[in-house]
């Protein structure tokens, strides 16, 4: 009976597996294609200089933020 079982969770694991790794670049795309991204921040310190985190960060800009 236990072997069984064991038998299902893997089947069911791995099925998901599949179903999440097909799907994954078309939801990707459809992200890129409504231009569902991060927005730009700029963060500045009390002075109202920019911070290093801006340099640091910077390209991430414009990144999807469904991932």
């Amino acid at each position: 009976m236990g072997s069984d079982n064991m038998i299902k969770l893997i089947v069911a694991a791995l099925l998901s597996f599949l179903f999440s790794f097909v799907l994954e670049v078309p939801f990707i795309n459809l992200l890129y294609k409504i231009k569902f991204r991060d927005s730009e921040k700029l963060s500045v310190d009390f002075m109202g200089q920019p911070t290093l985190f801006n340099q640091l960060h910077g390209h991430n800009a414009g990144t999807p933020t469904g991932g």
